[in-house]
């Protein structure tokens, strides 16, 4: 009887002690700070059960989860999200959810929109370049979003002019534009957005002025230059030749006046090419067999070439040199036009400084293959 009573204190005594060593259900609880994007949030979690065997944090974001007690998780965008911790030990598992609102920082501003030069207003002829830089500047704890330009040439309707997506807190977009003939003024408009919706817009206006005198040009229409593949073979033209385009063996006599080279290759997209004599594609093309290739003559010019962004009736209201001294102000390096197309202005500089215009008007034959083909251009020449 004695040993029996002695088992059972035992037995109460070893209860009391499992009892008093098992623990309780956990009490998932937490804390945050850092909830306000500067650009980004670095929210700052503090688990407050602190006898917890693991713990998981699922962030709301779809970012992967973390298991530790108190970590830290950045946010790139403005929300309320769902965070969630789940604490487990020995004594089960507690979960709790919390609406964690990332905010905007009250302090930022609208981006910036400021021209270089520094000014909002400039005076241009017609058919001269407007260059200038924008610079675009984003507040702190924000980032450009987007650009858009908005133009009204004269008295007409406004028109978006280009849109370009952005990025980062600063960016510099070079702006270029040519004055057009008929107007009196333009109106730009810049537009620049940030990723918190704050938008800022800044003006600038080109008054369009008539010089006093410009100078005077040559008109020349109709010229037809064939390729190699066409059995005459008038692929040579100068601006001081007093007749049409020649074969390669007159060219040779009067190399001195050649300025253009007609031709076709097939690595360039399209085949068509209007080249100057000293130019890799005219010296692959015409630099074959024969007395008359073009490393016997006894001078290749140097014509340089630009594609210009005027259109073939802005080139037909060329009526002095304005246009051509704007357009051949910068730009003209190309040694040839490639991908000769209808309705393109190419603008030219021969090596006896000629400047001028070139309006292409019909491009005929399939060029892609090697088989004849003609061009057809008019010609405006700087007097």
């Amino acid at each position: 009887m004695k040993k029996k009573r002695i088992f059972y204190q035992v037995l109460f005594i070893s209860l009391i002690i499992f009892n008093g060593c098992k623990k309780s259900k956990p009490v998932a609880d937490f804390t945050f700070t850092g909830n306000v994007l500067n650009p980004t949030a670095e929210v700052h979690f503090i688990c407050t059960y602190a006898a917890g065997n693991s713990y998981i944090w699922d962030f709301g974001d779809g970012s992967p989860s973390s298991n530790l007690p108190n970590p830290v998780h950045t946010y790139t965008t403005k929300n309320l999200y769902k965070v969630t911790l789940t604490v487990t030990n020995s004594g089960g598992t507690d979960q709790i959810t919390k609406n964690v609102e990332i905010t905007d920082n009250p302090n930022s501003t609208a981006p910036t929109i400021e021209f270089l030069p520094n000014v909002t207003s400039i005076t241009k002829s017609a058919g001269e370049i407007i260059l200038f830089t924008v610079v675009l500047n984003s507040s702190a704890g924000s980032q450009l979003s987007k650009l858009d330009i908005t133009c009204k040439y004269g008295s007409s309707a406004s028109t978006n002019l280009k849109s370009l997506n952005l990025s980062g807190t600063s960016q510099n977009y070079a702006f270029v534009d040519t004055v057009p003939f008929g107007i009196s003024i333009i109106n730009y408009s810049f537009i620049v957005r940030d990723n918190k919706s704050k938008t800022t817009t800044q003006d600038f206006v080109v008054n369009v002025t008539t010089p006093n005198t410009w100078g005077t040009i040559t008109t020349t229409p109709n010229i037809s230059m064939d390729n190699e593949f066409v059995a005459s073979g008038t692929s040579f033209w100068g601006l001081s030749l007093l007749s049409a385009p020649v074969n390669q063996a007159t060219a040779k006599q009067s190399a001195n006046k050649i300025d253009f080279v007609f031709g076709h290759r097939s690595t360039i997209n399209g085949g068509a090419f209007l080249a100057t004599p000293n130019s890799n594609d005219a010296k692959i093309v015409y630099d074959n067999s024969g007395i008359d290739k073009l490393s016997t003559w006894n001078v290749l010019n140097k014509t340089l070439f630009k594609l210009t962004t005027l259109t073939a009736a802005q080139f037909d209201q060329c009526t002095n040199d304005s246009m051509i001294q704007a357009q051949t102000a910068v730009g003209v390096n190309n040694d040839s036009y490639k991908t000769v197309k209808p309705n393109a202005v190419v603008a030219f500089i021969t090596s006896g400084g000629k400047r001028g215009l070139i309006k292409i008007k019909s491009v005929d034959g399939s060029f892609e293959t090697q088989t004849g083909g003609t061009v057809n251009f008019d010609v405006k020449v700087a007097d």
